[in-house]
């Protein structure tokens, strides 16, 4: 069962279609559940035991409006996208393996008229499509990943060199411990990859935000920014390579 916190009410202006990897079931019917049509993401080149390979966050990067731009048609995603109205550019890049950073071109953060990432890996198409944004450099090739977006002056990390960015460039941010969210035995995931807007006023986060240690900061720096967090299931926080927000009532 959704376990909604904070909030008494799911509020008007919800999210109606977002990308997301196909293989936590749990969490997928959840977010059908709240009225979420979901085009789930499979594993990049059929490279299942890879635990990224299927996140959305690295397959799609939405541009605003009904655009986005993808890795690859590889699964049939830009098919899958362009049914239901999505307009789809390719990304340059061509991945032969899921592998780190080759695999992260797509992943990262507009906000505030910047594009934050590791510009030398951002994808030329990217680059293209948004030439008149400020391109702020991070050492952290997964920056989608490891940035939850709280509104677009307010963001929460546990990277460091993100953090630094985005106060230089006049955004808040809550700096967190690393850690306390499952990705697989190998790896821990990232704040970004386990939240997502699901309105103005509310932070949806995939699993029980209560469990994590920061948990008192990091609702109280929402509500000082004028957001709720809301507890998705009551699962460990886990990095699901976010949920990529397509279209919006």
């Amino acid at each position: 069962m959704s376990r909604f916190i904070e909030n008494p009410h799911l509020p008007q202006g919800r999210v109606t279609l977002a990308a997301v990897s196909g293989r936590n079931t749990v969490i997928n019917k959840e977010l059908e559940n709240i009225g979420i049509e979901l085009i789930k993401t499979l594993p990049y080149n059929n490279e299942k035991s890879n635990p990224e390979a299927d996140h959305a966050d690295m397959q799609l990067l939405h541009l605003g409006g009904n655009k986005v731009i993808v890795l690859s048609n590889k699964g049939g995603l830009a098919d899958e996208l362009t049914k239901v109205g999505i307009s789809v550019k390719f990304a340059n890049t061509e991945i032969n393996k899921f592998c780190y950073p080759q695999c992260a071109v797509l992943n990262c953060v507009v906000l505030k008229g910047r594009i934050f990432g590791l510009v030398s890996n951002i994808d030329r198409v990217v680059i293209d499509c948004f030439s008149d944004n400020e391109k702020v450099n991070v050492k952290q090739g997964y920056t989608k990943c490891s940035t939850c977006v709280v509104n677009e002056n307010a963001i929460i990390t546990s990277d460091s060199t993100i953090s630094k960015a985005a106060m230089l460039s006049g955004i808040d941010c809550l700096k967190i411990e690393e850690g306390y969210i499952q990705l697989c035995d190998k790896y821990p995931g990232f704040i970004g990859g386990a939240s997502f807007k699901y309105d103005s006023s509310t932070l949806l986060f995939t699993g029980d935000i209560k469990q994590h240690p920061n948990y008192l900061s990091i609702r109280d720096f929402c509500k000082n920014h004028g957001v709720f967090v809301q507890s998705l299931t009551s699962l460990p926080l886990t990095d699901v390579g976010g949920v990529v927000v397509l279209k919006e009532e």
